[in-house]
Order: C-alpha cells, then sequence, then structure tokens
C-alpha cells in the first residue's frame, strides 16, 4: 500500500505539482487496485499530507470492512473490536506476557481511559476524543480530600498509556493507523512537565532523617544514599547478591528497570556495615544466600514501606505523625489532613535519595559518563537530569567574574535622554563602571 502521482514530477516537484494523488491497495483475494483519493475522500486532495491521511482512513476502512472503492459514504459495517476489549487483550497478550513492572497497576491505570472511551469501537476512536480526554484530565478534581489542579504528569500519563495501546493495536493490525498520527505528523502532544525537580538533601537533614527512622528504614536509607539505586531493585537484592569481599552489590537483570544486569560498589564504611548487619536474622543466624537481603524483623521480605518513610519524613522535621485510620492502610492515607500538607510542605520524595547520590558524586567530580553507569541510565540526558547543584556551589562558582572594580556614579557624564545614553552603549570606554 502506498500513495503516489502518475505524472513524471518527483520530489519536492511531485508533492506540488497540480496532478492528483493515488493510493494503491490490496483486498485479500484480490489484486492490486489503486484508487483517487480525492474521488475517495469526497473531498479535495491537494497536499501529500492530505493525501496521507486520507490514504489513512482508507486502510482503516479496509481494516475495519467499511472499504468502497466507489467512496467513503458507502459503509459495509461489521462488529469491531471495542476498546475494552482491547485493553483486555494489550494486557494478557503484552502487559502480563512480557512481565512489565506496571502490571501489578495496569487496571488501576486504564481506569479513566475506560471510563472516558467506553465500549466505543477502536476504529471511531478520533483524534478529537483524545483531545476531549486531556481536556476531561486537566480539570480541577477531588485529590486526597481538597479540590486541586491534576499535575502536569497525571495527565499526561493516561494519554501516553493510550498512545502505547493504540499503537500496539497498530501492531497487531487490529488497526490501519493511530489517531494520534495524521499524515505522519504527530497531531496529539503530551503537556509539557518541569523535569527541573531540585530537592536536595543537606547533611543534617539527612542526619535527622536517619535518626528518626527505626532501623530497618533507616539502613534502606543508607543503602540509597550510598547506592543510587531504586526502591525496587532494592527491595530484590539477595544474600548472595551482595560480596563483601569485592565489595560490590549485583543487581540482576530480572529486577532493574533497564532489564540489563550491573554492579554497583560498597564506596562507604557505613553501607559496608548494613550490609553485614542486614546478613542475619533477628536472633543473630546467617539467612540462606538465596533470602532477600532486606526483610523485616522476622526473616519476610520487605513490601512498600511508604508508611514508615511517610512517618521519619515528619519526625526528621519536628511533625507528630498523627493518625486518623487504622495502620493497615499503605502510605498517606491513614494520615490526618494536617499531617499530609507537613509532607506536602517538606516535599521529600524517595526518589529523591537518588538524585542526591548523583549530585553528590558530579559534586566530587565524578565524570556524568560513570554516574550514567552506576544508575542504570540508557541515555546521558536522564544523567543530566539528576545532577543539581546547591546554591552555594553556583555562588562559589560565579566568583570568577569578580575583578576588584566598583561602581561609583558621579565618574562620567550623566544621562537624561535616551540620546545622550546612545554614545555610551556604542562607546562604553566613555565611563561610568570602574
Amino acid at each position: 500500500m502506498a500513495i503516489y502521482k502518475r505524472c513524471a514530477h518527483r520530489g519536492r516537484d511531485r508533492d506540488r505539482c497540480p496532478h492528483p494523488w493515488y493510493g494503491s491497495y490490496k483486498l485479500p483475494g484480490e489484486a492490486r487496485a489503486r484508487v483517487s483519493l480525492t474521488k475517495w475522500n469526497g473531498e479535495d486532495v491537494r497536499t501529500k499530507g492530505q493525501a496521507q491521511a486520507a490514504f489513512d482512513d482508507l486502510k482503516a476502512s479496509i481494516r475495519d470492512g467499511t472499504f468502497n472503492p466507489h467512496g467513503r459514504s458507502v459503509s459495509i459495517r461489521r462488529d469491531a473490536m471495542t476498546f475494552p476489549q482491547l485493553v483486555d487483550d494489550y494486557q494478557k497478550k503484552y502487559v502480563a506476557a512480557k512481565g512489565l513492572r506496571t502490571a501489578s497497576e495496569f487496571k488501576y491505570r486504564v481506569k479513566p481511559l475506560l471510563a472516558h472511551f467506553g465500549s466505543r469501537p477502536i476504529t471511531k476512536i478520533r483524534t478529537s476524543d483524545i483531545e476531549d480526554l486531556q481536556a476531561e484530565l486537566r480539570r480541577p478534581r477531588f485529590i486526597q480530600g481538597a479540590m486541586r489542579q491534576p499535575s502536569t504528569a497525571s495527565v499526561n500519563r493516561p494519554v501516553s498509556d493510550l498512545r502505547r495501546i493504540l499503537n500496539w493495536a497498530v501492531s497487531r493490525e487490529y488497526l490501519a493507523a493511530t489517531p494520534f498520527r495524521r499524515g505522519g505528523v504527530a497531531v496529539v502532544k503530551l503537556d509539557k512537565e518541569d523535569l527541573g525537580r531540585n530537592r536536595r538533601i543537606s547533611p543534617e537533614e539527612e542526619e535527622r532523617l536517619i535518626q528518626a527512622a527505626p532501623p530497618h528504614l533507616r539502613a534502606l536509607v543508607i543503602i540509597a544514599l550510598d547506592t543510587g539505586v531504586r526502591a525496587g531493585e532494592m527491595l530484590a537484592i539477595r544474600i548472595k547478591d551482595a560480596d563483601l569481599e569485592r565489595n560490590q552489590i549485583t543487581l540482576r537483570g530480572t529486577t532493574t528497570k533497564s532489564a540489563k544486569t550491573r554492579v554497583v560498589p560498597i564506596p562507604t564504611l557505613r553501607l559496608r556495615t548494613v550490609v553485614e548487619w542486614l546478613r542475619f536474622d533477628a536472633i543473630g543466624k546467617p539467612k540462606p544466600v538465596t533470602a532477600p537481603l532486606i526483610s523485616n524483623e522476622v526473616g519476610e521480605a520487605m513490601g512498600s514501606f511508604r508508611t514508615a518513610w511517610a512517618t521519619a519524613v515528619l519526625k526528621a522535621h519536628g511533625v507528630v505523625p498523627t493518625k486518623a485510620k487504622p495502620l493497615r492502610h499503605v502510605g498517606t492515607a491513614n494520615l490526618l489532613p494536617e499531617a499530609r500538607a507537613a509532607l506536602q510542605r517538606i516535599d521529600l520524595h524517595w526518589h529523591d535519595l537518588r538524585h542526591e547520590y548523583a549530585c553528590r558524586l558530579a559534586e566530587r567530580g565524578v565524570p556524568v559518563t560513570k554516574i550514567q553507569a552506576l544508575l542504570g541510565h540508557a541515555a546521558i540526558t536522564t544523567t543530566m537530569r539528576y545532577i543539581h547543584h546547591t546554591l552555594d556551589e553556583l555562588a562559589n562558582a560565579t566568583t570568577v567574574l569578580e575583578t576588584g572594580g566598583v561602581f561609583d556614579p558621579n565618574v562620567g557624564p550623566r544621562v537624561s535622554s535616551v540620546s545622550q545614553l546612545r554614545p555610551l552603549v556604542e562607546n562604553p570606554k566613555s565611563g561610568g563602571v570602574h
């Protein structure tokens, strides 16, 4: 299948010439044929973009079983896959089959998509429908008990999930083209996100945090600050993965985000003592080599520690973590609104420990390529987003501009009009700054 013109023009001359655009197609069991896109579309098709858009619709009608070579106005309708059926198929044949990290939260993530599209056939999802979804997601709604404006990330995430699902449908030949693109050009774009989060952790805040945390969470904080590993990678470390003789920890590919095995060193004495302490259970007996390195007091693998983390952050900043619900609620759901507001004001995330690890390495002169390898990033541009500098560092860096000169307003000509200012701009040596 392709678009073309039946003329001698080539390249840009072909795209701009007045000759009509054609589309070639092949129906099952039939020979290849062609159709004038202007006649089939019922509208004037002049540019290459318009031709590609019309051809995408032609392919969609063939896939949908509605194609008629005499024009798109004639429909031969058949039952099409609905959006819930596509989501279910995608979950079974792609998310679960590939064992993606998002498998456990997939049903939660697609809820806004299912609510918006309902049982609509996937061939009926248009670009305008996706734009309507974006507008709906941007509306203020109740978040943690208060009416708030959703973050850019919370708007982009469902749209990104929808784009992946529809792209997969195209690869499976359920759709001829995705509504995210038209004529080979992206027509639906995500909102711009501010990726410049710059939350640093001072030595004083680090010390308060470690003192406020219970022993096992304290060990996790030290591991995160001294290795930069992600939370999921950290919880998956086994006893045999931590080699104290070689002073290194192996992160297996089955547990890393990049699906590639990498090794991180044990750079500090405090991290080494943490690893040594975690190798034994509560009664001082060595754990099996296949057991998880990070476990609770009874030797069980540790799952989510969001509640313990939130409590430690509040205590480290002098806030009493008052609770309104039983502790079976994970994360901040069991905290009173005052405590949740304090957490939002403190604005310290667990992932900030990983950023702090990268920043401290950069401050001590470690090349960014080595930081990239330690963090396990595929692209160095990702690593650059992790490196932030303190205001003191930036102030010290700008001291190179100091020349010893001072400003004296009484030296040089006095300027009372724009016409008098022009000679000073053209000849800055005339005076004013010394």
